[in-house]
């Protein structure tokens, strides 16, 4: 993946900073702590879900730059929300969130496309994942077989969803799933290129997390013949 050293700054300083403060930052979702994730009974708009969920939304420790919608599936990045809550331009906000925790925001020469495609591509790997995790679950005769894989292994249902292991029934469905997300299908292929064999043979799927942030998948087979190499 092609980040810049804006992008880069923002998910290894910036929303780590941000994590501890995000209660003062975002006093309108009346976030509240639990374990080491941050919690609203509110929907990401501020308004009052129909159900009475505690965590409706949610910003998990592992990916502390993104607001999740519980039973929606959406998601945004706390810049993304800052920017539509001000009324201000991405640079804006993120130059907002810097002040709110005393931090400088380093120059750049990186033009805006760049940072648009390492958003859309941040956004097309959230989503993936949310299609994955729900995928592994569905009442399809293949994923069952990786369901079986994974409790041969040992893995219990509760530690696969806790190390958010997925399936991806084919590149297809994933990139309809995708595009019903209101992607654009030329830019999906492109920002998350797969290998022929990922969604044929490769159907078990291992996100992987650096600084917080979902940087790509794993994706493995669950026959006994031989792997192509994990992408």
């Amino acid at each position: 993946m092609h980040t810049t050293p804006l992008t880069d700054w923002i998910k290894s300083e910036l929303y780590p900073t941000l994590y501890d403060y995000l209660p003062q930052v975002l006093p309108e979702l009346q976030l509240t702590r639990k374990g080491n994730n941050w919690q609203s009974a509110l929907n990401i708009d501020g308004t009052q879900p129909k159900n009475k969920r505690r965590d409706k939304t949610v910003i998990h420790y592992k990916s502390p730059g993104y607001l999740h919608e519980n039973g929606e599936g959406g998601s945004t990045t706390i810049v993304d929300y800052v920017a539509r809550r001000e009324g201000v331009e991405f640079i804006q906000a993120v130059q907002l969130l810097a002040q709110a925790v005393n931090m400088a925001v380093p120059k750049s020469e990186d033009s805006s496309q760049d940072w648009q495609q390492g958003k859309a591509r941040a956004t097309l790997l959230e989503d993936a994942q949310a299609y994955y995790k729900y995928c592994i679950d569905s009442d399809s005769q293949q994923a069952a077989q990786v369901r079986q894989y994974l409790h041969q292994r040992g893995y219990t249902q509760e530690q696969y969803r806790a190390m958010e292991l997925g399936y991806i029934p084919s590149q297809e469905q994933l990139y309809a799933y995708l595009a019903s997300r209101g992607h654009d299908p030329a830019q999906a292929r492109t920002l998350i290129p797969l290998e022929a064999w990922i969604g044929s043979t490769n159907k078990l799927t291992i996100p992987y997390y650096s600084a917080g942030q979902l940087h790509g998948h794993t994706y493995r087979t669950i026959d006994e013949q031989p792997r192509h190499p994990s992408t």
